[in-house]
């Protein structure tokens, strides 16, 4: 926790800005026991809200919702096609 101390200093972030309830979101590789565990220990958490989970041998990609609904609507008028 000291390192998030000395951090809040640098960055000029105050103690109440670490309070706001964020989302984030980590792309990950390792071996697929691992990722597992690390799953759990999160979905344990009550700090956490795991909102999606998956493990792929697919290069996975994260990214904000307007651009997914812009891929999704492009996506869907290709299938009129």
């Amino acid at each position: 926790m000291s390192s998030v101390s000395n951090k809040r200093t640098l960055l000029g972030v105050e103690p109440a800005d670490l309070e706001v309830v964020v989302t984030g979101a980590f792309v990950l590789q390792g071996k697929l026991g691992d990722l597992i565990g690390l799953r759990e220990q999160l979905v344990k958490d009550p700090r956490f809200k795991v909102i999606y989970k998956t493990n792929s041998s697919r290069h996975l990609r994260i990214v904000p919702e307007d651009d997914f609904l812009l891929i999704k609507k492009l996506k869907e008028g290709e299938d009129d096609e």
